[in-house]
């Protein structure tokens, strides 16, 4: 299904960040998380790496151009695809593309009008596909986005002046309403890549039924409740770079997940085990982990990976689970 979207919005350009990620030696635990092989989903292919986050697998394509192109995918592949088309501007460029449990959909980016003018952006997007709503957030820039459980719209990024000539706060989480009213700002010290000040580019901000969790491009983990409260951070894994880290995801039991692909010889997921503060290895069944696989996310407690370019695999939990909370 095409539908169009019609915005007026736009951010100056942002070159995407190439971050260093820190992955702890697994751990033995009581209780490792257990999945079994549910089912492979064949769908069409995609160019750049979707997230599986609510209900749907969403991502992006001609994110750089006059018309970007929003598909979301359900559990049996079935895709929808959204088109921007912004009349009086020529460039658009689009961050990060979003979903919440709903079935609603936000996108952030940024576009430059045909008058030289830019201004940031996040759209929210009905689960009926009925409504959408362009929220101007400039000076903010939201580089990631996300649908909360109480359907709040959440948001990663950096604030900038007025007349952008400086960035004023990196690292700010910020909450919308679907109708653009903002209902929080927390300015949060985080861990990037290499040192430096900005976390948020290609992190990863995923919600469960109770929390909001961000994984940063310097692979720390900060956690907050719903009323946009940082609750707790933990340290992130250690000893490898960012190519091998593979996805991140957040059950709805509150069981975070990564996956990793160091040197591409393997492909293994972790899990934090709060409690005990440690990262430790998930179980999955042979011979499933392959070395092109990567973690797409959570459907719920089911865990959704990657398997070649326009296929998805579903594992389902098997056995006793460790709940995090």
């Amino acid at each position: 299904m095409r539908q169009k979207l019609h915005i007026i919005l736009g951010v100056p350009g942002i070159g995407l960040v190439i971050g260093l990620c820190m992955i702890a030696q697994p751990q033995t635990v009581k209780r490792p998380l257990t999945f079994e092989h549910e089912r492979d989903v064949d769908t069409s292919q995609w160019h750049y790496l979707p997230q599986w986050e609510g209900s749907l697998l969403v991502g992006y394509e001609d994110f750089e151009s006059s018309a970007p192109r929003i598909f979301a995918m359900d559990r049996d592949g079935k895709r929808e695809e959204i088109r921007y088309e912004l009349p009086g501007s020529a460039w658009i460029y689009v961050y990060n593309v979003g979903a919440g449990a709903d079935g609603s959909i936000v996108v952030a980016g940024g576009a430059l009008s045909s008058d030289s003018r830019s201004a940031s952006f996040i759209t929210w997007i009905s689960p009926d596909r009925k409504r959408q709503v362009a929220i101007r957030i400039w000076p903010y820039i939201a580089m990631r986005a996300t649908v909360a459980a109480d359907g709040t719209i959440w948001a990663a990024g950096s604030l900038n002046d007025e007349e952008n000539t400086r960035v004023v706060a990196d690292n700010v989480i910020r909450r919308f309403d679907v109708s653009g009213k903002m209902l929080s700002s927390l300015a949060v010290q985080a861990r990037s890549r290499d040192g430096r000040a900005d976390a948020a580019q290609s992190s990863y901000l995923v919600a469960s039924r109770d929390r909001v969790g961000w994984f940063t491009n310097g692979c720390e983990y900060l956690e907050f409740s719903l009323d946009g409260v940082l609750r707790d951070r933990f340290d992130g894994p250690a000893g490898l770079d960012w190519h091998g880290l593979d996805g991140v995801g957040l059950s709805d039991d509150n069981n975070l997940a990564i996956g990793r692909n160091p040197g591409g010889k393997f492909f293994e997921v972790l899990a934090l085990d709060r409690t005990a503060r440690q990262w430790v290895p998930v179980s999955l069944p042979e011979p499933m982990t392959r070395v092109w696989n990567g973690l797409l996310g959570f459907d719920g407690r089911a865990l959704v990976t990657q398997y070649g370019n326009g296929r998805f695999r579903r594992f389902k939990p098997s056995g006793a689970q460790a709940i995090n909370r």
